[in-house]
């Protein structure tokens, strides 16, 4: 998100959140940190050719899953300690759509 100033002839001045707009918004990853599983939700999405990988910080893949719901649970219980990023693309027509979150495996 961003945020917009704005003010009028007032004193009061107000700082107003822009939600965050496209993919990013729209796609859930819980519990963060996570033991090993991961609730995926995806609310209102083409989900058709939709996959997730897992990377670790250096772009390395990791584990890749076809999603085939909106609401999925990844294991990611055999992945070491640390932080990993997690990409989501969604293909449908050829449009492609993709989005990137970062996940604490504990």
């Amino acid at each position: 998100g961003g945020l917009t100033y704005f003010s009028s002839s007032s004193k009061v001045v107000a700082l107003r959140e822009i939600a965050k707009e496209g993919l990013s918004g729209r796609i859930l990853l819980f519990p963060n940190p996570t033991n090993g599983l991961i609730d995926l939700r995806m609310e209102d999405l083409d989900i058709s050719g939709a996959e997730l990988e897992v990377l670790d910080l250096s772009g390395r893949k990791l584990m890749k899953v076809q999603l085939t719901g909106h609401h999925e649970k990844i294991d990611i219980s055999e992945l070491q300690s640390g932080f990993y990023l997690v990409r989501i693309t969604l293909g449908a027509n050829q449009q492609f759509q993709s989005a990137t979150k970062t996940i604490v495996k504990e």
